[in-house]
């Protein structure tokens, strides 16, 4: 009847991920709900539709539990994999192992950018610049992922990979699969409680172990900046490293901070209730939720989502006379390093990038998937026409130029990136599994060739940077492999070689001769020296002709020819 429609909502919702939702005809609501646009579209005859009774079914095989509201819950042995899916826990064994590995790569990366963030301090080498471009690309093409666009398996491992090597997360580290009795909003309480300490150990473990190691090498965490003996400033002091770690690792972990920050905000209407999205069991108006809500989403609201970058921000208009000193260039440089003085707060048009990409993925999908992709769509372009109009790299080289490029180049592959996600989205609706592979290849193509750009790039310019490093380091390897070598030859080829580097010790114009390239520099410092002289004597000897009188010819004296032998004969 057209007077019970407006009440639809209160028995019938959109499972939120429909494969979940297998359905089943429901014979006590036919012919009394139909929809709005349709007077012959039978609601409680919609196959993806979830039925209120103890009959209901969900699609258990694919890890989801029966008889859950909206069939979102994950049974036992299964874990949440995005937003609304669920995958198979793997056995104990390899769980416990994939968790130490996971901790391994997120502690190597920590020290990889906390280790080249303090090696640079003061430098502002372009590596570091670009390390930048490269973690920002990895966290938004991650943060894309939460978008409820169908996206292919391929496309989720691309996005995991990269969230995995960008964000302290749980790409990686997932203790989902660890316990089975907690229910997924407990499980989702705990890790936010972790993660919301987080960033304070972090600060302890950091002030103790620099503390600790200006103990160790003479130089007091509190003691103050002097000038060394020539006048400058003086290195990078414990304290400087403290900051820059604590720096690098917030960096990490911000794009983390806010998406587990609004999640405590992700409410869904079913019926006339309210139910907390990562778990549609936990109901939004429950005690323990505006508890947790409390704690965990107003505190971390204001201290990491609004607070880190306006600390950032305040920390860097503070010192905005005084960027090009040693002093903060160490200890804030991660933040402002390769932008122009005049943008030195660029950084905080990043951040907020961020913040708006996890929220629209958050809170968007009450305006459908193809509003939301529009509005993601429209917001990457405002950055693009930012970045153009803004240009805020400086370019004091030739090689600073590829700065602007790569931070270009990776907007653009974000845009193409959620454009293809739409039209995947619009093709898996209209069942064109062709248009779905052709664009799952060219988002994968385009991802690709994007990350090897980045990498690449990064290690050109960290060999430019420490190129006497590695040539040293391509030297010593050589003579090393060289020594190695001759342990592996025969005798009679150890014998032949030692005769042979004796006979060539001499040439220094060789290259493969091992006793050469150890004695090569001495060798060639004396025969330089022995030039040298030479070359002096011979300097020497052409002033002196210059300065003598020139020798008159010789005179040519005739002299009598002399007589000629005489021969005695001996008588007999």
């Amino acid at each position: 009847p057209l007077w019970q429609r407006e009440d639809i909502h209160d028995m019938f919702a959109e499972c939120l991920f429909h494969p979940a939702c297998l359905g089943e005809p429901n014979v006590a609501l036919e012919n009394k709900y139909f929809a709005a646009d349709d007077a012959n579209d039978d609601l409680a005859k919609r196959p993806y539709n979830r039925t209120t009774f103890a009959n209901a079914t969900c699609n258990t095989i694919d890890g989801f539990r029966n008889h859950s509201c909206l069939c979102h819950t994950c049974k036992n042995n299964f874990r949440r994999k995005g937003t609304d899916q669920c995958a198979k826990c793997p056995d104990p064994v390899t769980n416990w192992g994939l968790m130490v590995l996971g901790s391994c790569m997120i502690l190597a990366g920590l020290t990889f950018i906390a280790g080249t963030a303090i090696s640079s301090a003061g430098k502002q080498e372009l590596s570091e610049s670009v390390q930048k471009i490269l973690l920002n690309y990895f966290q938004v093409a991650a943060m894309i992922s939460i978008f409820p666009l169908r996206w292919p398996s391929a496309i989720v491992d691309l996005f995991d990979f990269q969230g995995a090597f960008s964000t302290v997360g749980d790409h990686l580290v997932n203790p989902d699969c660890v316990t089975t009795s907690a229910s997924a909003a407990e499980l989702f309480y705990s890790k936010q409680a972790f993660f919301a300490c987080l960033p304070f150990l972090v600060t302890l473990l950091s002030f103790v172990g620099w503390y600790i190691y200006g103990v160790i090498t003479g130089v007091p965490f509190f003691d103050k900046r002097v000038n060394v003996g020539d006048g400058s400033e003086a290195k990078s002091t414990p304290k400087d490293r403290f900051v820059v770690t604590v720096g690098a690792i917030l960096y990490l972990m911000f794009p983390t901070l806010v998406g587990g920050t609004f999640k405590m905000f992700d409410c869904r209407m079913v019926g006339k209730g309210t139910w907390l999205h990562v778990d549609m069991e936990e109901s939004c108006s429950g005690d323990r939720y505006q508890l947790m809500r409390l704690l965990l989403g107003f505190s971390q609201l204001l201290l990491y989502v609004c607070g880190l970058p306006l600390l950032m921000l305040w920390f860097l208009v503070r010192n905005r006379e005084s960027l090009d000193t040693l002093v903060v260039q160490s200890r804030y440089g991660l933040f402002f390093a390769g932008y122009k003085d005049e943008r030195f707060y660029w950084e905080i048009v990043l951040s907020l990038r961020k913040i708006i990409i996890v929220g629209l993925g958050v809170f968007g999908p009450s305006l459908g998937p193809v509003s939301q992709s529009l509005v993601a769509l429209l917001v990457l372009f405002i950055f693009i026409v930012l970045e153009i109009l803004g240009d805020p790299f400086k370019e004091p080289t030739k090689r600073h130029k590829i700065l602007a490029k790569l931070e270009l180049s990776t907007l653009m592959v974000l845009f193409l990136t959620m454009w293809s996600g739409l039209m995947i989205f619009s093709s898996t609706e209209a069942n064109d599994t062709v248009s779905v592979e052709v664009l799952t290849v060219l988002v994968v193509l385009m991802t690709v060739v994007m990350m090897v750009w980045l990498i690449a790039q990064l290690m050109r310019e960290c060999g430019h940077e420490n190129a006497a490093s590695v040539a040293e380091m391509q030297q010593k390897f050589v003579v090393l492999w060289r020594r190695v070598s001759r342990f592996r030859m025969s005798p009679e080829a150890r014998q032949r070689d030692i005769r042979r580097r004796t006979i060539d010790a001499n040439d220094v114009t060789t290259t493969d001769n091992p006793v050469t390239i150890e004695m090569s520099t001495s060798h060639r410092a004396r025969l330089s020296s022995i030039q040298a002289k030479r070359e002096h004597r011979m300097s020497i000897s052409d002033q002196e002709e210059d300065i003598l009188p020139p020798i008159p010819p010789r005179v040519q004296h005739s002299s009598p020819p002399l007589p000629p032998r005489q021969m005695h004969s001996i008588n007999p």
